[in-house]
């Protein structure tokens, strides 16, 4: 799957600019855009949803970034929390206490 290769994310005249590239695509030319679902997001709910928003492509995996920023510093941070146990799709714990274990056998039929 592809994913973008994020340089920089800008908030400017209530639009989000995007800085980044395709991760499957040579050579590399980073340009910036403006991305205009987050755009109307911000325009329609707000900062705090455009965060959110991000932070879920960045958990995703739908965005990534060859250092560090605000988001990945903060999924840093939330991954140590236990309260995101609940919704770390990643979880590798095996046993049935795990919240995502018990979901994925409930819709399996197990």
């Amino acid at each position: 799957m592809s994913y973008e290769i994020i340089k920089k994310i800008k908030v400017r005249d209530n639009k989000v600019f995007i800085t980044g590239d395709s991760n499957n695509v040579y050579p590399k030319d980073f340009s910036e855009w403006e991305s205009k679902s987050l755009s109307k997001i911000l325009q329609e709910k707000g900062q705090e949803a455009v965060d959110i928003a991000i932070l879920k492509a960045y958990e995703g995996g739908n965005f990534q970034t060859r250092g560090y920023n605000k988001y990945t510093r903060a999924l840093q941070v939330l991954r140590h929390m236990p309260e995101y146990e609940t919704f770390d799709w990643r979880a590798s714990s095996y046993n049935d206490n795990c919240p995502i274990q018990k979901k994925r056998k409930k819709r399996k039929g197990i």
